[in-house]
């Protein structure tokens, strides 16, 4: 597994100007997403992804091919909230990040 960087759009609600996600190489300059991105939009666990070295980093280049998973973010305001949501998330078996 590596870390593969994807950008993110100017002024991103984060602060950030990029996103570090897992990948593991699938063939040549494709790679399968191994986590759950935060901040980058449209692309999810298992998704593949074109990329390419830029500095000695890999950087995201494309999309390649949809995983048919999706990614939710959710802000809870509170611990109960939190925990509740957890709750649900575990008995509909979804993989969650917290």
């Amino acid at each position: 597994m590596e870390k593969m960087r994807v950008k993110l759009p100017a002024e991103h609600w984060s602060g950030f100007s990029y996103e570090s996600i897992w990948v593991d190489c699938v063939s040549f300059n494709h790679y399968q997403v191994k986590n759950i991105p935060f901040y980058v939009e449209d692309l999810a666990p298992d998704d593949v992804v074109k990329g390419r070295s830029e500095d000695d980093r890999l950087v995201f280049e494309s999309f390649a091919e949809h995983s048919g998973n999706s990614v939710l973010l959710c802000i809870c305001n509170g611990p109960i909230a939190g925990a509740e949501l957890l709750v649900t998330l575990k008995e509909m078996a979804f993989r969650y990040e917290v």
